[in-house]
């Protein structure tokens, strides 16, 4: 059987659509009922990502280290930008988790209402 034979797909596309409450997944499914907004869970999706990214630049800058001459003034630029890069992934971080908390704690209030 061939990987881009139409048989093979149609079991792909029942992985892919078994955390989908419609999707005809098991009464235990990966969805949490969160109820927000798709722009809202959108911008949780991109803080994620550029929470990542920024995660992976300062991975990359404190590798560079190494590189750098001995001294406290060829490596003080790069401990200024190394740290302000992971407080901008901490950032990131903890603004995603206040979107998440914040989103949910509204759609419970307004469950209660």
């Amino acid at each position: 059987m061939s990987f881009f034979s139409p048989i093979s797909h149609v079991g792909i596309a029942d992985v892919l659509a078994k955390g989908r409450i419609s999707g005809g997944g098991s009464s235990s499914s990966i969805t949490d009922n969160w109820d927000a907004p798709p722009e809202i869970k959108a911008e949780l999706a991109f803080l994620i990502i550029w929470c990542i990214v920024a995660v992976g630049q300062f991975g990359m800058i404190v590798s560079r280290f190494k590189l750098l001459p001995a001294g406290r003034i060829a490596r003080a630029p790069y401990y200024l930008l190394s740290v302000a890069v992971f407080i901008l992934a901490l950032k990131y971080l903890l603004w995603a988790i206040n979107l998440r908390v914040d989103s949910m704690s509204r759609t419970t209030s307004n469950n209660l209402a």
